[in-house]
């Protein structure tokens, strides 16, 4: 909500944000580091230690902190790009891939992580499996993406929620 209503068209605006979001992801990231480290030394503080991590599962505090940071790093990241290249043919399939986050956040959980699942490919996979899933996954968000918004103006689960909220 707070970033929502910020001017990110302003240069000013947009690189404070980015410094701050910057600020607060380096922030988060090093104290969880040297909390980790410091309850990390016997047996019962192990299980404290838990609590400071910045590990997706569970998600702590301190994760929330970082994984926001990196969003505002990448979200103001991503405006100046697009302002910096906005005539450039490569920049419209990145748009677009933009433009249906909500499809595309959805269909990475259930089509990407599912269909991994049924392969029996979801856990404990050397980085080469993890890398090229991740990579598939996102080379054909895109291609579907920039293909949709040729013929339609929003995305699938975009219009549902523009339908429902009016």
């Amino acid at each position: 909500m707070w970033l929502g209503r910020k001017d990110l068209r302003d240069a000013d605006i947009r690189k404070r944000v980015l410094l701050l979001g910057l600020t607060v992801a380096v922030l988060a990231e090093g104290v969880s580091w040297w909390l980790v480290g410091a309850f990390s030394t016997g047996a019962p503080d192990a299980e404290i230690a838990v609590l400071f991590d910045t590990e997706p599962m569970p998600p702590m505090p301190l994760y929330l902190l970082a994984g926001a940071g990196t969003a505002i790093v990448v979200i103001a990241g991503s405006i100046a790009l697009t302002e910096r290249f906005a005539t450039a043919g490569w920049i419209r399939p990145i748009v677009s891939t933009g433009r249906l986050a909500l499809t595309l956040y959805v269909a990475h959980v259930i089509i990407g992580m599912g269909t991994l699942e049924a392969l029996g490919l979801l856990e404990n996979q050397r980085p080469p499996v993890a890398i090229g899933s991740a990579l598939a996954f996102c080379v054909l968000a895109v291609v579907f993406a920039h293909a949709w918004k040729q013929r339609f103006q929003h995305g699938p689960l975009e219009g549902v929620m523009r339908r429902l909220t009016g």
